[in-house]
């Protein structure tokens, strides 16, 4: 993720914010939001891996 790390950034801060703005059950909880976090931390790794989007979002 290194050489990706502008792309890792824009993916992550938008994908945060579609999560924000749904109605997750016991979104103030601890471990739901470590999960939530680990979940979209490797959603990013594998785009990476797979170079989603990679033409149109700087990385």
């Amino acid at each position: 993720m290194g050489q990706a790390s502008l792309y890792v950034f824009f993916i992550h801060v938008f994908l945060l914010l579609a999560i924000a703005n749904t109605p997750l059950p016991g979104y103030g909880n601890f471990w739901i939001n470590t999960g939530i976090h680990a979940g979209l931390l490797s959603l990013v790794w594998v785009m990476v891996k797979k170079e989603f989007l990679f033409r149109w979002i700087p990385h």
